[in-house]
């Protein structure tokens, strides 16, 4: 299958990614697909789709079931798509206008809920998700549609429009504020309504403008950047007016980017993660497109999934005008390099170093109860991320979930409050946990740790970890773990008492977590229920990662955190922990009783925070 580059809209990123000089020597070339292996993962798109169907189907007849109105939207595009059936898109198409209120006098007129039938979710963003494939059906596909339903949904397309313009999102709400603008501009298009087309291209010149701002909101997420590319490339493939693939394209050269420069060993986002629901693996909805773009990731297993029948999106990225991310921008992910990309403007930018065999990412701040904001990863890209995870649960692996406002139920931890400094791979990271919201029967700072490695460490000495254990270690304690490329160590430099007890600091591993292939270093600030807690508790650590053939290369990276000095003291309302490694001092200053941050540090300069930047030169925003 033909494949139209981005030529055009891509010559000023490469000329910048060029100009940046991410290393010396040309980067390797890139492998691409061949076409037979294009449409051997076309063909598994289709069938996965397929799999799926008929336990949707099923659902879908009988009245009591409960069924998500995206998914019964997403099926109507899938059977068009994938086997040009009209009467099964009819069907669903049916299904899904019963669902909406058509009454325009009605407060929550062109609404329509999260799921069809018994419910206990009440997400206002089910007119988004829903509308979302109904511009593409109705502008590629409108001419196969039975003429009742292409009538019906053109009839329909002002309730939805009215929906979309009253369900206000901030720009920082990125897949849901780019999926409305999307579906303004596709759904007016459809209907010849200029009104409606223009909302959808402000709004979405208004995200565009607030990422050269400010950076994306829902950065580096595996999830929902693959919800953010089914909107794109629906918007470049079907978007009409003169000169709007350009505009389009800037949008998804800017993800692309992101995507390219945290890809850590040719398959899995690296770094902070704003939106993970995958704690362990960061395993999401973006390995689908993933998986057309770098021969290492394989199209992934998801049936039974009813996000299986959004696949066509991807299928319809796949036809002779979809968009590729040029070889400038996938070559970014092909040399070590130091990544850097606003997210918000009060904050300082993340921060992720990608090598061959390991890499190191942080964040400032936090996002919600899924983010990321500290994570180290180790080849294979298979292998669990080592990441920073304060629980309750004493069950950090991201299995044990709360249902939210919307009556979802996630996977949730306790906020780091992080405040870090790092250079390459050397990080300082600062935590103000606060002990009030440990609501249960058990109150820890988890380190995650990969099982299926060569070896970890605890204090220079291997632990044997397979089988449940608790090791326990001293608060000062250095704990390694070697891959097969790279090696990461963790020194704890900082961890207050809480009310009056000390932690119990040890390496772990329970029946769960060996179920995951994943041990922990456990710092149990309680084991038992807490009552009158305070809102703070400081606990500082000191990370460390680099290339590392053998175990005498983790030994020289252990030494290296265990003899680091350290500057350790609070005055005035301000704690200052600074630590130094060989030549390198990074230090940080924050408040006591708020978050604020009072300063970062690298060898007593002010950390450099670039807009979107590789190895600290800035390069082209869209």
């Amino acid at each position: 299958m033909t494949r139209r580059r981005n030529v055009a809209s891509a010559a000023a990123l490469a000329l910048a990614i060029a100009c940046a000089s991410l290393t010396a020597g040309a980067a390797p070339a890139h492998d691409p697909l061949t076409a037979a292996e294009r449409a051997e993962r076309q063909a598994l798109l289709r069938r996965q789709i397929h799999r799926e169907m008929p336990a949707y189907v099923r659902q879908l007849a009988n009245a009591s079931a409960t069924i998500p109105t995206r998914t019964i939207a997403n099926a109507a595009l899938a059977d068009i798509v994938v086997d040009g059936d009209a009467a099964a898109a009819a069907r669903d198409v049916d299904a899904l206008l019963a669902t909406q209120d058509n009454d325009p006098s009605s407060p929550t007129y062109g609404d329509i809920p999260w799921e069809r039938g018994p419910s206990k979710v009440h997400d206002a963003n089910g007119n988004s998700f829903a509308s979302e494939p109904l511009g593409p059906l109705l502008l590629a596909y409108g001419p196969q549609l039975q003429p009742r339903t292409r009538a019906a949904l053109l009839a329909r397309i002002p309730a939805f429009v009215a929906g979309l313009r009253r369900h206000n999102v901030p720009v920082s709400y990125t897949n849901v504020f780019v999926m409305q603008s999307v579906a303004l501009i596709l759904l007016g298009e459809a209907a010849h309504d200029a009104s409606v087309a223009d909302d959808g291209y402000a709004a979405f010149d208004r995200w565009l403008a607030d990422v050269r701002a400010h950076g994306v909101g829902e950065y580096d997420s595996p999830t929902y950047y693959g919800v953010d590319l089914d909107s794109l490339t629906l918007a470049y493939r079907f978007c009409a007016r003169p000169g709007c693939k350009a505009t389009i394209a800037r949008g998804l050269d800017y993800l692309w980017t992101d995507v390219e420069a945290n890809l850590f060993d040719g398959a899995v986002l690296a770094g902070a993660h704003s939106r993970d629901y995958d704690f362990l693996f960061g395993h999401g909805l973006l390995d689908e497109y993933l998986a057309f773009e770098e021969r290492g990731v394989p199209v992934p297993p998801r049936s039974p999934d009813p996000n299986s029948l959004a696949l066509s999106y991807l299928l319809l990225d796949e036809g002779p005008d979809g968009y590729h991310p040029s070889d400038a921008i996938r070559a970014i992910a092909r040399r070590p390099h130091v990544f850097e990309a606003r997210f918000d403007d009060k904050l300082p930018p993340r921060y992720d170093w990608v090598t061959d065999g390991v890499a190191l990412g942080s964040a400032n701040g936090d996002h919600g109860e899924q983010d990321k904001q500290i994570a180290a990863n180790l080849a294979p890209a298979s292998l669990p991320a080592i990441t920073v995870v304060p629980d309750k649960f004493d069950a950090p692996y991201g299995h044990a979930t709360e249902v939210d406002r919307a009556g979802h139920v996630k996977p949730v931890h306790l906020a780091l409050h992080p405040v870090s400094v790092q250079r390459d791979g050397l990080l300082l990271a600062t935590l103000d946990l606060d002990p009030s919201k440990a609501n249960g029967t058990s109150f820890a700072t988890n380190v995650t740790l990969p099982l299926d490695v060569p070896r970890i460490d605890a204090n220079g000495t291997p632990a044997a970890l397979t089988a449940p254990t608790e090791l326990p270690l001293k608060d000062d304690a250095v704990v390694g773990v070697r891959g097969v490329r790279g090696a990461v160590a963790i020194r704890i430099l900082h961890v207050d008492a809480l009310q009056d007890k000390a932690p119990q600091i040890m390496l772990k591993s329970d029946a769960t977590g060996i179920h995951y292939h994943v041990a922990r270093l456990a710092i149990y600030h309680a084991r038992t229920t807490i009552t009158d807690a305070p809102h703070h508790l400081r606990v500082a650590l000191l990370i460390a990662a680099a290339p590392a053939a053998n175990d005498a290369d983790l030994a020289t990276l252990e030494h290296n955190l265990a003899t680091a000095k350290l500057d350790d003291h609070t005055t005035g309302g301000v704690w200052t922990m600074g630590a130094t490694v060989g030549t390198t001092t990074l230090t940080v200053a924050r408040a006591t009783d708020a978050f604020r941050i009072v300063s970062r540090t690298i060898d007593g300069t002010p950390a450099p925070e670039p807009r979107f930047a590789i190895d600290g030169k800035e390069i082209a925003l869209p």
